[in-house]
């Protein structure tokens, strides 16, 4: 039995490239012109080495917010292709479940309309285990931790996440219909049931 799916979609370094987008906006800044930016090796990125404290990693990151990184980023190569396939042919739902903060979210309400991503609402939480959902989508280790083996996970690997979610993993974006189809092909509890036992 196969069923439409409702998937909670992250979009930073899961559709969206945050790590070049940031790196790019950084690199614009006279601070850092010759400052070298290590691999995106640890979330973390003071512990990657591109800051040398969390208030300065702060101070950068709220200034490029401001001054429209989350509308400058581009999609990772076949993303969006990919998940309109998932949305038309498929019939399954995307929501957007981000961690940004929601005074941006006009900005990324303009990102998903302008490279089209079949979204049907967006939600700016840091408590993604809490929302409904069928199957996640998720770059960040500390989201991968609450909902490993608790929910349906998909995970785009990442450097930093490559050890976590053993069987989740895919490394590009063409690998996901079949994925997605593979969950929405096991035999499922209503999602409304499932809601009641959440409550």
């Amino acid at each position: 039995m196969s069923i439409s799916l409702l998937i909670a979609l992250d979009l930073d370094n899961t559709v969206a490239d945050f790590t070049g987008g940031f790196a790019q906006w950084l690199k614009q800044q006279p601070e850092f012109k010759n400052r070298p930016l290590p691999h995106h090796s640890v979330y973390d990125l003071v512990e990657s080495g591109w800051f040398t404290s969390h208030e300065e990693f702060i101070h950068y990151f709220h200034a490029a917010e401001e001054d429209g990184l989350y509308t400058s980023l581009s999609p990772y190569e076949g993303a969006v292709a990919v998940l309109r396939e998932i949305a038309s042919e498929h019939r399954h739902t995307f929501k957007a479940v981000t961690a940004r903060r929601e005074v941006f979210a006009e900005d990324t309400a303009e990102w998903l309309r302008r490279h089209g991503v079949p979204v049907t609402k967006v939600v700016h939480t840091e408590a993604k285990e809490f929302e409904t959902a069928d199957l996640f989508i998720d770059d960040a280790p500390s989201q991968i931790g609450k909902l490993f083996g608790q929910r349906e996970l998909l995970v785009p690997t990442q450097l930093y996440n490559g050890h976590l979610a053993a069987g989740c993993h895919f490394a590009e974006w063409s690998d996901v219909p079949r994925r997605v189809s593979a969950v929405a092909s096991r035999d499922r509890l209503p999602r409304e049931y499932v809601a009641q036992l959440a409550a």
